[in-house]
């Protein structure tokens, strides 16, 4: 039996190695010092190594969340190119809910980084128990000159 529409599962996805979202966490950590805070300039101005991407407030039992079959679960897919999967997941959980971080090859040799030029990239987790789609235009993913995800 379908579950009523007001009891569809939600998530927002979120890409955690995007510079707003990196500064948004500097500012709640460093308060009134994120601008003095060698460690804060740090951790702002490295470039990830890795796309992570967060699938933030799902709700759901603990068993439900197994990491193996997460992981083997999330792609990205750009344009034409074969689905790129998750390397690692972490499961954070937040009290009845769960915050997925899912972490996918931008530096290492061989893997495809994503440009405003792909257009859009599009995020897939399908497991037992999880069906999840999100599309990011690219373009409106720009931050100061910058393509941020």
């Amino acid at each position: 039996m379908p579950l009523p529409p007001d009891f569809t599962p939600k998530a927002t996805l979120r890409w955690q190695s995007a510079l707003p979202v990196k500064q948004a966490f500097a500012r709640a950590r460093y308060k009134d010092a994120v601008e003095t805070s060698e460690e804060a300039a740090k951790s702002l101005s490295r470039e990830e190594a890795q796309y992570i991407l967060g699938v933030i407030g799902l709700m759901g039992p603990p068993t439900a969340f197994d990491k193996e079959a997460l992981k083997k679960g999330a792609t990205l897919v750009v344009k034409d190119l074969p689905p790129i999967p998750a390397t690692d997941v972490a499961v954070d959980k937040q009290g009845y809910g769960m915050n997925l971080y899912f972490a996918f090859p931008k530096l290492q040799e061989g893997a495809h980084k994503i440009t405003e030029s792909d257009g859009s990239v599009e995020f897939i987790l399908k497991t037992e128990n999880i069906a999840l789609k999100g599309k990011f235009p690219l373009k409106k993913m720009v931050y100061k000159g910058k393509l941020e995800i």
